[in-house]
């Protein structure tokens, strides 16, 4: 594997990240790392990341000096949207690192649209079909396919309310588009392992001076009962034989629009709690009978092991217009039926309050709600994939694509919502 290096800061620029988090990413300089660099090179095939990203293109790794000195630091792991890089979320990876966590931006299989290219089509299937195929796509891309060998199965299996497998679902469309059926190499979490992985042998070992080698290897913990291996069994050997599952309670975990819904469903999913999950104009998964629709089953479903109460939502106000179809209009349903679907009691944030106005985002709405709507700025003739990106991409939070004035000043609610590292 070729070493890569990346660039971390003194705590000068986290000072700097607080005091001026507009236009202070020049002090926090991340790096591009190809997945393909990750699994080791030589990987058996549950292991393998294929070279073809399509859209998701190379992970975008951030750091800041400060947060490799922290007793339990604190990973942020993004997920972007549908045919998506992860480049393309730079700002908020960057304000995280300015803040004091790590933060990566994560390429995973995310070609295609969900309700446009599988059986989850509300036009073309049946609400039983629509909602397993929900399911079953999200729960391929995140953990990935479970295959027969021989009568056995191969792959994640039962982990994380498995065994997954969207390969019934598949359109044509979907199949030109790439995006399944994911391996359990090319999964979100096989992903993430490799990046970590890569990281604690190849990434940023050295501040001001002091080694501090183990510093990624706070975020996997040696599990047999896992299916998925890292490939470094020390820095010597790269032999698949480690089998790990990646330390849930360090991890905010982060997405929008479709990797929001993928951040959810893990959280939903998986038998380790996560340290908190911010969502960003998502999910929007629904099943349609008779066009009434009805969120997602794995939505209403009791989260395993994370707390209603560490999920936090921002999307747009604009989510909820008439043109904004597909993109978010059913975000604040969903929002408010997660984890049960018959009480508005619970939902995100675990206390049923309603939405926050939190305005442009340069301040925090008083109260406890942990459901927040950017307001502003209005009018305008935008379309309704802006309203629905301007809460998280890059190119929409800036005037005609310049990273010099922004559009409003998102990075105090996202701060709010990310909370201290």
């Amino acid at each position: 594997m070729n070493a890569r290096k990346i660039v971390v800061i003194a705590a000068l620029s986290f000072a700097a990240g607080l005091m001026c988090p507009v236009g202070a990413y020049a002090m926090n300089q991340g790096v591009n790392i190809d997945p393909s660099q990750t699994d080791g090179g030589t990987p058996p095939a549950a292991n393998q990341i294929t070279t073809n990203n399509g859209n998701g293109g190379q992970h975008y790794v951030n750091m800041n000096a400060l947060a490799t000195s922290m007793a339990v630091p604190t990973l942020v792991v993004f997920l972007g949207g549908s045919q998506s890089a992860p480049s393309a979320y730079q700002h908020f990876i960057d304000n995280a690192a300015n803040r004091g966590f790590s933060a990566l931006s994560l390429a995973y299989p995310n070609n295609a649209e969900i309700a446009g290219v599988y059986g989850c089509n509300p036009n073309s299937y049946s609400a039983a079909t629509q909602d397993a195929c929900l399911t079953q796509t999200r729960g391929t891309t995140a953990f990935g396919q479970t295959h027969m060998v021989s009568g056995a199965p191969v792959g994640p299996n039962t982990y994380a309310g498995g065994p997954y497998d969207d390969s019934g679902y598949v359109t044509g469309n979907q199949s030109s588009g790439g995006n399944s059926p994911v391996s359990q190499g090319d999964s979100i979490m096989n992903r993430l392992i490799c990046l970590i992985d890569y990281l604690q042998y190849n990434g940023p070992t050295v501040v001001d001076g002091n080694v501090n080698p183990n510093y990624w290897s706070h975020f996997l913990i040696t599990d047999s009962s896992s299916p998925y291996t890292r490939p470094h069994s020390d820095a010597a050997h790269i032999d698949y034989a480690t089998h790990v599952r990646v330390d849930w309670s360090r991890i905010v975990l982060a997405g929008h629009s479709q990797g929001a819904a993928e951040a959810a469903f893990m959280a939903m999913r998986l038998p380790n709690a996560v340290k908190r999950v911010f969502l960003l104009s998502g999910p929007q998964d629904f099943y349609s009978t008779n066009s009434v629709r009805t969120s997602a089953t794995w939505i209403t479903t009791t989260p395993v092991a994370t707390s209603l109460s560490a999920f936090w939502g921002l999307r747009n106000a604009a989510e909820g217009d008439a043109d904004e179809g597909a993109y978010g209009d059913f975000v604040t349903t969903n929002w408010i039926y997660l984890g049960s679907g018959t009480s508005t009691s619970y939902g995100l944030g675990g206390n049923g309050l309603s939405e926050g106005n939190a305005g442009d985002g340069s301040t925090v709405p008083l109260g406890s709600t942990q459901r927040y709507k950017l307001t502003a700025p209005s009018g305008g003739n935008h379309t309704a994939l802006f309203n629905h990106n301007r809460d998280a991409v890059d190119s929409y939070l800036y005037n005609s694509g310049s990273f010099l004035m922004p559009v409003f000043p998102i990075f105090m609610i996202w701060n709010h919502m990310l909370g201290m590292p």
